[in-house]
């Protein structure tokens, strides 16, 4: 386990996310962990009728990092994407449309047993764009 400030632990959701980060480090390239400062709500339920969000939520994406253009990018790791996950980023994209949110899959999986449709296909279908690996791609870091 890591041990941040304090001899505090560092946890991290998963060994997939631990990986993201150690190539990040390794490559120098500054970012910030589920900064609680840079947090994006959406709204999870609308009024049939008046259209007033009934229930509101926020996100905060796996890594934040801030490019030399001064477009921040978002990025979230994926190991597993459920339907209420892709159901959660799908409102997060219609509620920000001018964030640069972008998946980093661990591997390129069906959505659903039997299904023909990959979490690369869905992201693509929503206009995120995506990769898989261990590594973010340095091409998204340089735009």
């Amino acid at each position: 386990m890591k041990k941040g400030r304090f001899g505090k632990k560092i946890i991290r959701r998963s060994g997939f996310e631990d990986k993201v980060e150690a190539n990040l480090k390794d490559r120098g390239i500054k970012y910030v962990y589920e900064d609680k400062n840079h947090k994006l709500g959406y709204t999870k339920l609308s009024c049939p009728h008046c259209g007033d969000a009934v229930s509101r939520g926020t996100y905060t994406c796996d890594y934040f990092i801030e490019r030399r253009s001064g477009i921040r990018l978002l990025v979230e790791c994926k190991g597993y994407l459920d339907s209420a996950g892709r159901t959660k980023y799908a409102l997060i994209k219609r509620d920000n449309p001018n964030e640069d949110i972008r998946f980093l899959f661990q591997r390129n999986n069906p959505i659903r047993r039997g299904s023909k449709t990959t979490y690369g296909m869905w992201a693509e279908k929503l206009g995120f764009p995506w990769a898989v690996g261990n590594e973010i791609p340095q091409e998204w870091i340089d735009e």
